[in-house]
């Protein structure tokens, strides 16, 4: 079955202090239901399901044209000659090859791929709208091809939540943590606002106590489309791999979020739920 790594959530806001983004939030809370819902699809029609090997998960076209899709490196860490198999559901469903063109190192916090597909014929989508703000509070959306094999998961599932937390270094966004309910699968999919469909991030993980095995779907984190779209928006215009290279952070502060390596889990804590990235 799939692989959706799992991160705790404890005492995750103690880290860093939460940035209140709530001035100029893209997720307008006047957005008309309808507007809603075409949004949402919209950006549905971009979500792929990614098969390496055994293993799959989730994706999200991020430039037609040039076939480049977003997911997370624990996806396709099982890709045979760094090729996997991607299945498009619109306009028609059919399959793709597509080659890992980057991958973050396991060093690095943002897990993260990009692929690109060999061709790009049918693929016929309208522009994806990207979020460059956050409110903590607002209305999300998950969707991925979360549980069910290829076999079963004739189309991407969609679930709602709130983006409960929102953590920062500095004034830059590095984690969003939604109440969506994430399965294994879900890995690599959109993190959507559910008033207007645009991309906040892509989800990466949920949680799980490691001592009992329990996993908290409702606990869950994203990496920020901030985070993300300089590097990825340089590759898309020069085919440059090298572009990629910068999401390969050594920050501690962004290291220390994504592995919770924390005084919060010191020797007095040695008590707590230990849970792990």
């Amino acid at each position: 079955m799939t692989s959706l790594q799992q991160v705790s959530n404890q005492q995750l806001n103690h880290l860093l202090p939460i940035r209140d983004l709530s001035e100029k939030n893209d997720c307008a809370k006047t957005a008309s239901t309808s507007s809603s819902g075409m949004g949402i699809i919209k950006a549905m029609k971009r979500v792929v399901l990614v098969q390496a090997g055994s293993v799959w998960g989730s994706g999200i076209i991020m430039d037609a044209v040039k076939g480049v899709i977003l997911t997370c490196r624990h996806v396709v860490k099982s890709a045979i000659n760094s090729q996997v198999q991607v299945r498009i559901d619109f306009p028609l469903r059919h399959w793709k090859v597509a080659d890992v063109v980057f991958c973050t190192k396991m060093s690095s916090p943002l897990d993260l791929a990009v692929l690109q597909l060999q061709n790009t014929q049918y693929l016929n989508l309208t522009d994806l709208e990207i979020a460059s703000n956050y409110e903590k509070g607002q209305d999300v959306c998950v969707v991925g091809h979360a549980l069910f094999p290829r076999e079963l998961s004739m189309q991407p599932s969609i679930t709602y939540g709130v983006l409960s937390n929102l953590v920062t270094v500095g004034d830059n966004p590095i984690l969003l943590q939604s109440t969506c309910a994430v399965h294994s699968g879900a890995s690599g999919g959109p993190l959507l606002c559910a008033e207007t469909g645009k991309l906040l991030g892509i989800v990466a993980s949920n949680s799980k106590d490691t001592r009992s095995g329990a996993s908290f779907p409702h606990v869950n984190f994203s990496i920020p489309m901030t985070a993300i779209q300089t590097a990825l928006d340089n590759f898309i215009k020069t085919n440059n791999v090298q572009c990629l290279q910068m999401l390969n952070t050594s920050h501690k502060d962004i290291q220390r979020i994504w592995t919770l390596q924390d005084d919060i889990l010191s020797e007095e804590n040695h008590n707590s739920p230990q849970s792990r990235l």
